[in-house]
């Protein structure tokens, strides 16, 4: 753009300005992430853009002061060309969804408050069309967009409420040597505000496996952390600040294992899913 530097404001720039863009920021056929036309048509756009709205301005400023110089004139078509989408006014919006409603079929019927009925008529008579395939309304729609919806921030707190913070493996991959609970459970910062207890898998009574299917994830890790982030236990107290502030206090000692962050050094390893073919 040095090319410009000392040019006349005025219309003929624009051909200039475009020359000077292309070269300035030339674009491979092949650029990565494609679109190579379209984003060589980008600079000169935005440029077109500035001078649109700096000949509108220059244009206010000489009508203001005739002792500057005129500004170049901008056709009347291209005069919205300046308007910034982002910050001009804009009317009211509004959306519509039309769906066609077929007047047979279904098993049901259904009356507006989406109730489902027996069907009425008698043998193969044709009998109106139950509420599968419907535009019927969500019923907490209304609510949850006029903001009347009632969420449990909303709620006031009952008496007695107790908040949670979760303790999460700092490395992606260590063997637990130990958790030392003990500074946590000593937080107390008085008028009641204060760590109530700590849990891991030792305070687990039951099974520490979960899983949508198979139970192979567990609760609370109990010797090995496989990625960072891992749950290892979680902190109780009596406000959600002081439980957070009881979780950045435990503290556990790990022994690193080397990370397992590729499929080639996953095979290495020999990490593979449980009753899996080792196989591709």
């Amino acid at each position: 753009m040095a090319a410009l530097v000392g040019q006349v404001w005025e219309r003929g720039l624009l051909d200039r300005a475009t020359v000077a863009l292309a070269e300035d920021m030339p674009l491979p056929d092949n650029v990565p992430g494609g679109q190579a036309d379209y984003r060589r048509s980008l600079p000169p756009a935005f440029f077109l853009k500035f001078y649109l709205a700096t000949s509108q301005a220059l244009a206010t400023q000489a009508e203001a002061d005739p002792a500057l110089p005129s500004a170049p004139q901008v056709d009347a078509r291209e005069v919205s060309g300046a308007e910034n989408f982002v910050t001009a006014p804009k009317p009211g919006t509004r959306g519509e969804q039309v769906y066609p409603r077929p007047a047979t079929g279904g098993l049901t019927g259904a009356d507006p408050s989406g109730t489902a009925a027996p069907l009425p008529g008698d043998g193969g008579a044709e009998a109106p069309r139950g509420p599968v395939g419907d535009p019927v309304p969500h019923m907490s729609s209304q609510r949850q967009a006029s903001g009347e919806a009632v969420y449990v921030d909303d709620m006031p707190s009952p008496p007695g409420l107790l908040h949670a913070a979760l303790v999460l493996s700092t490395v992606p991959h260590a063997r637990i040597l130990a958790v030392d609970k003990s500074h946590a459970l000593a937080l107390d910062r008085g008028a009641g505000e204060r760590v109530m207890a700590v849990l891991d898998a030792s305070d687990v009574t039951g099974s520490n496996l979960i899983g949508a299917v198979i139970k192979d994830e567990e609760v609370f890790a109990t010797q090995v952390v496989p990625c960072a982030g891992q749950v290892i236990a979680v902190v109780v107290g009596t406000s959600l600040r002081v439980a957070q502030a009881g979780a950045r206090l435990v503290q556990v000692t790990y022994e690193e294992l080397p990370p397992v962050l590729s499929i080639d050094s996953a095979i290495q390893v020999g990490s593979f899913f449980p009753n899996s073919d080792h196989e591709i």
